[in-house]
């Protein structure tokens, strides 16, 4: 049995796929949400990037790619004067109520209530 430091510790080549990772995340999350097409894309198996992940930052894939969707959704209601359909749309939902739905299970209120909020 190895030491629990060593166990804790995440190897090179794990910490270099997880870097990928968040690269393609950051170029593909508007039109890629599906963690096995990622994992795909990195020539891994849909378990082994779950691993990864989990072993870097104790989150899944899954969340990491709604977190990143749900911060630049964020980002571009604070900053642009944008449609919400529009930038459903342009994050890759085809869908505003899809998207309206994902955001205030995400964030507890819908797109209209945040950027109201950053308004007051």
């Amino acid at each position: 049995m190895r030491p629990v430091s060593e166990e804790n510790q995440v190897s090179e080549e794990r910490r270099q796929h997880f870097v990928r990772f968040l690269s393609l995340v950051e170029e593909k999350f508007c039109s890629l949400k599906n963690v096995t097409l990622y994992a795909d894309l990195m020539g891994m198996t849909y378990k082994s990037l779950n691993v990864t992940c989990k072993l870097v930052t104790n989150r899944t894939p899954k969340q990491i790619i709604d977190a990143h969707t749900i911060l630049e959704a964020k980002r571009r209601l604070a900053i642009e004067n944008i449609q919400v359909t529009q930038l459903a749309y342009e994050l890759g939902f085809n869908d505003v109520s899809n998207f309206a739905k994902y955001f205030k299970r995400h964030t507890l209120m819908t797109p209209h209530q945040f950027r109201a909020n950053l308004n007051r």
